[in-house]
């Protein structure tokens, strides 16, 4: 039954982003980051399995052809 929210949306809800956040801080993931940092990294290919991306040109055409600029849809 439609919630009102997005399947994206819905899987996103159930990934805690204060832990998220803690274990990039931890191991230091986003030490050396100038613009794709890790969360939106993890959104980009949560977004292209649920599409059936098979390559990162696929993911890239999908979020272009939905918005001119990829980083509004997922920030």
């Amino acid at each position: 039954m439609n919630q009102g929210k997005y399947v994206f949306s819905q899987i996103i809800g159930f990934i805690p982003r204060y832990q998220f956040d803690k274990f990039v801080k931890q191991y230091k993931g986003d030490w050396h980051v100038k613009n794709l940092n890790s969360y939106n990294h993890l959104l980009y290919l949560l977004f292209g399995q649920l599409t059936g991306c098979d390559s990162l040109r696929d993911i890239c055409l999908c979020l272009v052809a939905l918005y001119p600029r990829p980083r509004v849809l997922l920030e």
